[in-house]
């Protein structure tokens, strides 16, 4: 069941990128997004209480965590999801699927061929360059969380893009990927220090807290400075030339 949750909310987020890519020539793209994006939430406290353990074990196999295993037995407990609310959330997940499914067959776009794509990448790529550095001004859980997203979201295109040109468009698509997993780290530690501010003073003890409060600093700090110094080297192209590359190479097939 995990791992379906999983995959659905990815493949959620793979759509609204779709969405976004050609958002510009598409009229239906706030509805559509917004009806991809609850499809997301019905799933997230599911996903979230997965990745709040997961990423507790993390820590605690880190050789410098300082976490002990009385600690994050403490904290297990806390984290639970109920499972008949997350069967329930996937019934109506499919449901909403199979109308979206209907609905996709009657999409268009104002146009076609280049123009139907290149505004809406190179918007994203624009997007993904501001998040970061608003990131790198005050690098806040909130700000690296939508820099994650946009970054996300120009991942999901150049796959898309790459589909179309399997030689061109390969570079630096793994370092993209990577950066990717370092935000993801970041979000799941936010996520896990939220659970226990949450949790308040019951679990765990508060020694054990400040322990793994600790922890969660260290490792953000190294991902931050991972994230920004790996965003300095894939975001430094400025985005007016990277989409006229991209179209250049498209009109070139």
């Amino acid at each position: 069941r995990d791992e379906t949750v999983h995959r659905l909310r990815r493949r959620t987020k793979k759509l609204r990128a779709l969405l976004r890519l050609v958002r510009p020539h598409f009229d239906l793209y706030a509805p559509e997004s917004a009806a991809f994006r609850d499809m997301a939430r019905l799933l997230s406290s599911s996903r979230d209480a997965t990745v709040i353990q997961h990423t507790l074990e993390r820590l605690l196999r880190a050789p410098d965590s300082g976490v002990l295993l009385d600690d994050a037995t403490r904290l297990r407990p806390g984290i639970s999801e109920e499972t008949a609310a997350v069967e329930a959330a996937l019934s109506t997940v499919r449901e909403r699927l199979g109308a979206a499914r209907e609905r996709a067959m009657g999409w268009t776009l104002d146009t076609e061929g280049l123009d139907a794509i290149g505004d809406g990448q190179e918007k994203s790529y624009r997007r993904a360059r501001k998040a970061m550095a608003a990131a790198r001004a005050e690098p806040v859980a909130e700000r690296l969380h939508e820099w994650r997203k946009r970054v996300k979201d120009h991942g999901f295109h150049r796959g898309l893009l790459r589909r179309a040109l399997p030689h061109k468009l390969r570079k630096n698509q793994a370092g993209i990927d990577e950066l990717g997993e370092l935000l993801g780290d970041l979000n799941d530690l936010a996520l896990l220090r939220q659970h226990m501010r949450a949790a308040g003073g019951d679990v765990p003890p508060s020694t054990a807290r400040a322990r793994l409060f600790a922890a969660i600093g260290r490792q953000e700090r190294a991902l931050i400075e991972q994230s920004l110094d790996a965003g300095a080297r894939l975001f430094q192209r400025k985005p007016k030339a990277m989409a006229r590359d991209v179209r250049q190479r498209l009109a070139a097939m």
